[in-house]
């Protein structure tokens, strides 16, 4: 017996964050497209724009200066991603591996003490972040923009347990440090149509978030009460 039929999705619906709908705007789009933009997020656009002007400084900043906080140095893989540091699984069967991706990043994840348990475990996002040396003002607001995204993170997973009819803090107990935001800025340089990247092209800078709704806990995985109707949030 078939139960579920995959939706033609034709485009990805906004949940306005102020709505008091909310709740019921995001159980419908993770039933019926699985995802879903946001509005009015409250993350300020001056924070949004000082996270593009840093990127572009950083990747400024001479190449010695940007491997002197490679990633690899870091137990958390936080730091600076060169430039062809990273390829997919190719999916051309001749292939074993993907061209190289044009571009170049920054992650950074929760700041803890070397000492914190979480650090010592080398956990990803968790402590051991690296800075530019040279670069005043960048390390605050990558720290910003990343308790803001944060929030954002947490007020989402509150609208996602209203959407389940469960109590807002409905998840707050199956945690107990947050993952925060394992953040990265990245920039690419453009690509001529032959797929070469052109030496001339000006470049684009990102400023991405993978807001983690889920915090890291020491202990198994918990399950969560069994409904008659579930929703998934990606």
């Amino acid at each position: 017996m078939i139960i579920y039929s995959p939706p033609r999705v034709s485009h990805i619906p906004v949940v306005d964050l102020a709505g008091k709908d909310a709740p019921f705007a995001i159980h419908k789009a993770c039933r019926e497209t699985g995802f879903f933009y946001v509005a009015n997020h409250g993350v300020p656009r001056e924070l949004i724009a000082g996270q593009f002007e840093f990127g572009r400084r950083l990747f400024a900043l001479p190449l010695e200066q940007r491997l002197a906080i490679h990633m690899d140095k870091s137990p958390a893989q936080h730091g600076y991603d060169p430039m062809e540091g990273q390829a997919l699984d190719s999916q051309d069967p001749n292939a074993e591996r993907a061209p190289p991706d044009l571009k170049e990043g920054f992650y950074f994840g929760m700041e803890l003490p070397d000492d914190h348990p979480y650090a010592k475990k080398r956990l990803r996002c968790f402590g051991h972040n690296q800075w530019p040396a040279r670069l005043p003002g960048f390390r605050e607001q990558m720290l910003a923009y990343q308790a803001a995204a944060r929030a954002l993170a947490n007020r989402l997973l509150s609208l996602i347990a209203l959407s389940l009819e469960l109590p807002e803090d409905h998840f707050v107990p199956y945690y107990d440090i947050p993952t925060g935001v394992r953040a990265r800025t990245s920039s690419a340089p453009a690509r001529t149509p032959t797929g070469e990247r052109s030496p001339c092209s000006r470049r684009t800078t990102s400023a991405a978030s993978k807001c983690a709704t889920s915090r890291a806990t020491g202990s198994a995985p918990r399950r969560f009460p069994t409904r008659s109707s579930s929703t998934s949030a990606t």
